[in-house]
């Protein structure tokens, strides 16, 4: 579900020179990581980076978009610890938000604390019957433009 059109254009955008650059470079390793879901490792070196970050709204409420969908795909339970640190959430009440949102449920073994999510499928089902509108595209692309854009400047 990453944009990996869109990601490989902007790369294609620009020179070779400049993606060796920060801040593209570590924009080039954090795509990978995600790729490869390697959650934990992404928001620790995201956390070390955070400048250029800060200046897109909305960016890590749709990196956590894309691990829940990597989260559905994969598992139908997963271990309560283990999926907090895979969204990059800071406290209880956010986490708790975010797995709401999901449409998962906690699990507490016989009344204990909870240990493990229940990943319901219904919500991926969902995505995957919705048709892609061809308008969201090119709004997708003039963001990205202007991702572009912003990463130059910072060059």
């Amino acid at each position: 579900q990453l944009p990996l059109t869109d990601y490989a254009l902007c790369k294609y955008l620009l020179h070779p020179d400049k993606m060796l650059e920060n801040p593209v470079e570590i924009v080039v390793y954090l795509g990978d990581l995600l790729e490869k879901c390697q959650f934990r490792t992404f928001w620790r070196e995201l956390k070390e980076n955070q400048s250029f970050i800060g200046l897109f709204e909305g960016f890590q409420d749709s990196i956590r978009d894309f691990v829940a969908y990597s989260v559905g795909l994969t598992y139908r339970r997963i271990e309560r610890d283990v999926l907090w640190s895979y969204c990059g959430l800071d406290n209880e009440r956010h986490f708790s938000d975010f797995v709401s949102s999901q449409g998962w449920e906690p699990q507490a073994p016989d009344g204990d604390d909870i240990h493990h999510i229940l990943i319901s499928s219904s919500r991926l089902d969902q995505q995957q019957q919705t048709p892609r509108s061809t308008g969201k595209l090119v709004v997708d692309l003039v963001e990205m433009r202007d991702v572009a854009l912003a990463f130059n400047s910072h060059l």
